[in-house]
């Protein structure tokens, strides 16, 4: 594959796309493709491919294709490699991304986007190449894209560069990003909701107070209630983890929670979240009861005297 990679443009992209599929979600493809030094053979293409598509002599639909399928083999390969993602930063992948953020073409945004989320997916590069870059305000301008596809692949980012130990969490904030997360919770597609509940939950990870509030009074406790009712499991799975995060790290945030939803409205809800039948939705139902009881006594006796709700809790343990 390698000699082909280096052939000519006749069999490149069909070699390229090929081992793109071959590395998604397969480890041992992606390692061996990092091992044959692909990934700055492909990082090293990109340039070649970009001149290419703006030439009057060249077929640009085709190096456009090729272009985009580079950055997703890029992203392929590192997807689930902590050394890949740092060997692809070291061959300068993120001057491609930034450029491919750029691009006229909405296939190649959405690719660079792709590449991008796989990146963020290492700490370490959250908190040097990626924070010392472009790509949080290119991010935030493709929120805005004309391409559902680009507004997907973008807002699938943010949930890594919105955690605790990410730079870009403080600079997000105050370049306005709750304010857009929660607008963008009108898309009609289940994936970039999906997507900002996600951002919006990661958001509320290991935050102050101060943040969850700012959170909610956009959000809203009752536009949260809507998510948590919701009849698509994807979306009331995200929801459940933004309740368990505001419940989280201290009685303040326990008591505001509380409060603002209604004692006994919140445990109307815990009972209806006990019965789902998705693992998921239960599991962090159950983290969420946890975080309560670490409240005070009110808030424990809220969760012990309700018969229906340890009734539960405890079919859980036969």
């Amino acid at each position: 594959m390698t000699k082909l990679i280096d052939a000519g443009s006749k069999h490149k992209l069909l070699v390229v796309e090929t081992l793109a599929l071959l590395c998604r979600d397969n480890d041992q493809m992606q390692r061996a493709a990092s091992d044959a030094k692909l990934i700055p053979r492909l990082i090293k293409e990109v340039p070649l491919v970009e001149k290419k598509s703006k030439s009057e002599l060249e077929d640009n639909e085709y190096f456009t294709d090729l272009h985009q399928v580079l950055l997703v083999a890029i992203g392929e390969i590192v997807s689930n490699n902590e050394e890949s993602r740092l060997y692809a930063i070291g061959e300068n992948a993120i001057s491609i991304v930034e450029r491919g953020m750029r691009n006229e073409s909405s296939k190649i945004r959405a690719a660079a986007c792709l590449l991008a989320r796989y990146l963020s997916r290492s700490a370490r590069i959250i908190h040097t190449k990626m924070s010392e870059s472009q790509i949080l305000p290119l991010i935030l301008d493709l929120l805005d894209d004309y391409s559902e596809e680009v507004r997907i692949m973008a807002s699938s980012i943010l949930p890594n560069i919105l955690l605790d130990y990410s730079p870009m969490r403080q600079i997000a904030i105050d370049k306005g990003i709750i304010s857009k997360l929660v607008f963008m919770l009108e898309e009609s597609s289940i994936e970039i909701r999906k997507n900002v509940l996600w951002s919006i939950k990661n958001l509320l990870s290991m935050s102050t107070s101060s943040i969850k509030q700012k959170v909610m009074r956009e959000l809203t406790y009752m536009r949260l209630l809507s998510f948590l009712n919701d009849s698509n499991d994807i979306i009331k799975e995200q929801a459940v983890n933004i309740l368990r995060n505001l419940v989280c790290s201290s009685v303040e945030d326990i008591t505001e929670t509380v409060n603002s939803f209604g004692r006994y409205a919140l445990e109307s809800l815990l009972v209806s979240l006990l019965k789902s039948e998705n693992e998921t939705i239960l599991l962090h139902t159950l983290y969420t009861i946890t975080n309560i009881c670490i409240g005070t006594e009110d808030h424990k006796n809220m969760i012990i005297f309700n018969d229906e709700i340890m009734k539960s809790i405890l079919a859980f343990l036969v």
